[in-house]
């Protein structure tokens, strides 16, 4: 890991995070407003904006992201503040999962699992020492702060069709693999 890389990153988060924090204390006339407490974002879209709460949600106080999407097609409005609420959320995840985390002699342990997926894909996860993160779908301004050791290089595969070119190919269709793999 590029420490270097990874600080300047840290703060670009940072830096995003408190802006959009301030956004949605403006919104909300609120300077302790917090759009990481449910009850609080809950309150503000069904109490004071009035919006009508979904019919069917997972949560309770209904400010889940499908939750926030049924709200945002009520009125524009709701849905500025919805994005706003998504964007806190985006960058907060970014700031506390993809670019701080522990690490050991400026380097990144997870773990692999070979059975981590029901299509028999491996899975990542955190390092069972208690330091990195887990490296999957991470977004890609969080890669530039990755480095190979002298002599090595670094490559990512990243494959979303996987499954469907091996059916085509095992099944010898040939529609299927022309649709797949040359779609021009």
């Amino acid at each position: 890991v590029n420490n270097e890389t990874r600080l300047k990153l840290v703060e670009k988060a940072e830096e995003r995070l408190e802006s959009a924090l301030k956004d949605l204390r403006i919104m909300t006339d609120d300077p302790e407003f917090n759009p990481g407490s449910p009850d609080q974002v809950s309150e503000f879209l069904y109490e004071v904006l009035g919006a009508k709460r979904p019919p069917r949600a997972k949560s309770k106080s209904k400010t889940d992201k499908k939750s926030r999407a049924f709200v945002a097609s009520q009125h524009p409005i709701f849905a500025l503040f919805s994005d706003r609420v998504n964007n806190y959320s985006l960058e907060k995840k970014a700031l506390s999962t993809y670019v701080s985390f522990r690490q050991w002699n400026s380097r990144l342990l997870y773990s692999l699992d070979p059975f981590g997926t029901d299509t028999g894909r491996f899975a990542s996860r955190a390092s069972a020492a208690w330091i990195g993160t887990q490296i999957q779908n991470q977004p890609v301004y969080a890669k530039e702060m990755y480095e190979p050791d002298g002599g090595y290089i670094a490559f990512e595969m990243d494959f979303s069709k996987a499954e469907a070119i091996c059916t085509a190919y095992l099944s010898r269709c040939s529609a299927l693999i022309k649709a797949l793999c040359f779609p021009d």
